[in-house]
């Protein structure tokens, strides 16, 4: 039997009356919603807020994100990193992983390898797929880590595993060019791609969007192609808008292959507004 989703009515009531988690989940489901108001984003840091007070820590972690990509709330790095490191404290991967992509990209803080791979290991490490996507991006550059396609692919496949769209998209990225003794594959570039896209990954959409532009791995589909454009655009990417334009008015760019994302930008999945750049949802999510 299919199990019944509990009404925002209902969350609401029972954040209310002290449950964090039901706070957590309210503010979760708000942040998803790509059309979400400014009130309903104000309710959501509202609800992380609330639980953030009543010691959960990964409130904190959700309120921090909201302070990163000022949704809800002014936008705000110093408090976002206050929030992450009070959250990694406490025993949060979400937390852990979020300050290490802080780290990891110098938002807000000093650049640092050293302090990206420790907050990055420890949130991989309780499970959090933030924290292996980061780990594996510094794998695959040699940033801090020694270079390794192969570590970064299994780093990558753990995050997509977990339920999280941008390790998906890198495994498409590295079948793309090829990694460690892996010669490119076309297909399996375009698979992984597909499967991120159908996670919500804005960039995951665009990139296979790419490969049947150009027919990468697959016979060339322009109104497919189109459609995954339009995909990204809607979930945030403004690049992809950008390109679908260009497309539609016949200035076709000419990849060769999909577009490797510079990084998820800490948390891979989230947006500062409801369409624009995934520096949002796959930032903290």
């Amino acid at each position: 039997m299919a199990a019944v989703e509990v009404s925002d009515q209902d969350l609401r009531q029972a954040c209310g009356a002290g449950d964090a988690k039901a706070c957590i989940t309210l503010g979760d489901r708000i942040k998803r919603d790509l059309k979400a108001t400014p009130e309903r984003l104000q309710e959501m840091t509202r609800a992380y807020q609330t639980a953030c007070d009543r010691a959960a820590a990964d409130g904190c972690a959700a309120l921090g994100s909201a302070y990163q990509q000022g949704l809800g709330v002014p936008r705000d790095p110093a408090r976002a990193r206050e929030l992450y490191t009070r959250a990694c404290n406490a025993k949060s991967g979400r937390g852990c992983s979020r300050l290490g992509a802080l780290y990891l990209m110098g938002v807000g803080v000093e650049k640092s390898a050293e302090r990206a791979i420790g907050y990055s290991q420890a949130g991989c490490d309780a499970g959090d797929a933030l924290g292996c996507v980061n780990l594996g991006l510094m794998c695959e550059r040699g940033d801090g880590l020694p270079q390794d396609g192969q570590r970064a692919h299994e780093l990558y496949d753990k995050a997509c595993r977990l339920g999280e769209g941008a390790g998906c998209r890198q495994l498409g990225s590295l079948y793309a060019t090829g990694f460690a003794s892996e010669p490119p594959n076309p297909k399996l570039s375009l698979m992984w791609s597909e499967k991120a896209c159908r996670m919500r990954d804005a960039t995951g959409c665009g990139n296979a969007g790419m490969n049947y532009q150009v027919g990468f791995g697959v016979a060339s589909n322009p109104v497919r192609a189109a459609s995954l454009y339009l995909s990204a655009c809607r979930l945030g990417e403004q690049r992809f808008c950008d390109l679908l334009e260009r497309f539609k008015q016949g200035a076709q760019t000419q990849p060769t292959q999909p577009a490797r994302p510079a990084q998820p930008k800490p948390g891979a999945s989230e947006s500062k507004a409801r369409v624009q750049p995934v520096n949002a949802r796959g930032q903290p999510p």
